[in-house]
């Protein structure tokens, strides 16, 4: 889900400043960084002596890898200090962008490969933030929508964004219809009842009403599940260094996002069969900690909502 705040100037240059001052890094992806937009972006960030790293997309839309280099390595040196950090992701509107032959998925697909680096290098993404203007602003938004990281639209006052004519439009509608699920829209599955729980209530559910699948690393003895969805099932690895203290719950989180993110396109089949297999019955998907508790299956929920257009798991609760 996008948190989506509006601000309450309609200069562009206050909720710059704010992003700024909200995050640890701000990441600026630019084809022309030499903007009015760009400037304001380093100034501010250079005035809240704030970390600043710019990317420079090429002629042949590829981005250099000492650029991308340099971010991970202050990344991963705020992460380390602070345990996470939150991003402010900026960059050139569509209406640049389309000077250079960018289009808008494919500003989509290089702020996905840069913040998927990032994650592949361990770095914690507590939070990804950005002006929700077109562009890289509404890329670094959705990617992390798609990937399961918390994001937080700091928006003009009027909702205000430019679109690729380079005009300025004042609409809530549009401007947070631009932000709606694009992936996995394929997907089966409609009007099924899913949930997520703790095998405490297993016995509560009546079979004859309910599909019980188990995403556990192992089934309590004397239950049984009606179907194992080992792709969402993680490592044992992971739960193992979770419950000794070697990791923490955001390394948990950035461990098990990476092994779902890996099975995405099996899950989608899985879960069109367990929809076929349970035949009109409420869907619940099983694990071991009571509902206050960290979960991977929390997770799991939020990551699959995000993915399917058409699921709404929830935990469920007597």
């Amino acid at each position: 889900m996008i948190e989506f705040i509006q601000h309450s100037s309609t200069y562009y240059q206050h909720r710059t400043l704010d992003n700024i001052k909200c995050a640890d890094i701000t990441i600026a992806i630019a084809a022309d960084p030499y903007t009015a937009g760009e400037k304001c972006t380093a100034k501010y960030a250079r005035q809240e002596n704030k970390t600043y790293r710019l990317i420079v997309i090429n002629n042949n839309k590829q981005i250099p890898a000492h650029m991308v280099d340099s971010t991970i390595r202050a990344a991963q040196q705020l992460s380390s200090q602070k345990n996470g950090i939150h991003i402010n992701i900026a960059g050139n509107g569509i209406y640049t962008l389309k000077k250079f032959g960018i289009t808008q998925k494919e500003a989509d697909n290089i702020v996905e490969q840069i913040i998927q680096k990032l994650i592949d290098s361990k770095v914690k993404i507590l939070s990804i933030r950005s002006g929700g203007q077109t562009g890289i602003d509404e890329s670094g938004l959705k990617v992390a929508d798609k990937l399961g990281i918390k994001a937080i639209c700091l928006a003009p006052k009027g909702w205000r964004f430019r679109d690729i004519n380079n005009t300025d439009i004042y609409n809530e509608i549009q401007f947070k219809s631009r932000f709606n699920k694009e992936h996995l829209k394929h997907t089966a599955v409609k009007n099924v009842q899913m949930f997520t729980c703790y095998w405490g209530f297993y016995p509560m559910l009546e079979r004859n009403k309910y599909y019980h699948v188990s995403i556990s690393c192992a089934t309590p003895k004397n239950l049984q599940a009606d179907f194992q969805l080992n792709e969402a099932k993680p490592d044992w690895s992971t739960v193992k260094r979770h419950k000794d203290g070697v990791i923490d719950d955001a390394q948990y989180y950035i461990e098990y996002l990476q092994k779902l993110r890996k099975n995405k396109d099996i899950l989608a089949k899985r879960l069109v069969d367990i929809h076929k297999r349970a035949n009109g019955k409420k869907v619940v998907f099983y694990c071991y900690e009571l509902p206050d508790k960290f979960c991977h299956r929390h997770i799991f929920a939020k990551i699959m909502n995000s993915w399917f257009n058409n699921l709404n798991i929830k935990e469920y609760h007597l």
